[in-house]
């Protein structure tokens, strides 16, 4: 939006004209007061040497048929990136204006669908998760930890059930202007699978530890079957070890050794040579 774009104060540069570069996928619109302005005769539409994603284009505006004789309020529009250039003279006096970086950056944020968790996909044996981004953005190209994603082109990009390893997704978008928008990353995880307790005669729980004045049950603990060790507590909870990455900060891990890690949301045990998630298996 550019006000009264031929008059300076209450100087009138009738000398006034516009121009405009814009990408060369999303021409720009011109209207002064409303009405749509062409470019000069042989002056739109003309592309950049050597940069062939703009184009440029260059409007008469001080003799332009819209607005008052007086008064050429401009506004210019475009699906794309552009710049403006406004250039006025007054017998030996002139003006310059330069205009640029109109509207925002689009939003990339990655949406997950299919996950319990809103804010991180996940995968395996019960489900898939579905990333997306909004669409009609331009082109898009997925990438799985920084490795492009073969066919994932598109605004949408679901991944396999097979793909279980913990992985970091992103995309990238080639907007109309050339330019390059670059997503969040949001880190999957290995979708949690529920099944039924196996029937048959249960075994008793012999050991409890209780934060409470008297036991929730006469039998405490041992109406609690099939465990080592019954936990329980009016408002407190059993929190082990945290940390975000025990491969890297736990330099000599004790075979058997459990911690919850933050970063890949799971409880993680050590076998003697690596540290994996404790994931419920389906079959």
């Amino acid at each position: 939006m550019i006000p009264d774009g031929k008059r300076v104060g209450t100087t009138q540069y009738n000398n006034t004209q516009l121009a405009v570069l814009a990408s060369a996928s999303s021409p720009p619109i011109v209207t002064i007061d409303g009405n749509i302005t062409n470019p000069i005769a042989g002056e739109g539409n003309i592309a950049v040497p050597g940069n062939s994603n703009w184009t440029s284009y260059r409007y008469d505006v001080a003799n332009a048929t819209g607005g008052t004789t007086t008064i050429k309020n401009i506004r210019i529009n475009s699906q794309g990136t552009i710049q403006a250039e406004l250039i006025g003279a007054n017998g030996n006096a002139g003006f310059g204006g330069y205009y640029s970086g109109f509207g925002i950056s689009p939003a990339a944020e990655i949406v997950v669908t299919g996950s319990p968790i809103s804010t991180r996909p996940c995968t395996g044996d019960t489900g898939n998760s579905i990333l997306s981004v909004a669409p009609d953005l331009g082109t898009y190209q997925w990438y799985k930890d920084n490795i492009l994603i073969p066919g994932a082109t598109t605004n949408t990009y679901s991944i396999p059930i097979t793909d279980t390893s913990i992985s970091n997704y992103n995309v990238i978008i080639n907007d109309p202007g050339g330019c390059l928008v670059y997503s969040n990353v949001v880190r999957s995880y290995r979708c949690p699978c529920y099944k039924p307790g196996i029937t048959g005669t249960p075994e008793i729980t012999k050991i409890g530890i209780s934060t409470r004045q008297t036991a929730s049950t006469l039998n405490f603990p041992a109406d609690k079957n099939n465990g080592f060790i019954a936990l329980e507590s009016n408002n407190k909870g059993m929190v082990i070890t945290r940390n975000p990455e025990p491969e890297t900060s736990i330099s000599v891990p004790i075979n058997g050794m459990i911690v919850y890690d933050t970063d890949d949301h799971c409880l993680k045990i050590y076998d003697g040579s690596q540290w994996t998630c404790i994931n419920q298996t389906c079959n």
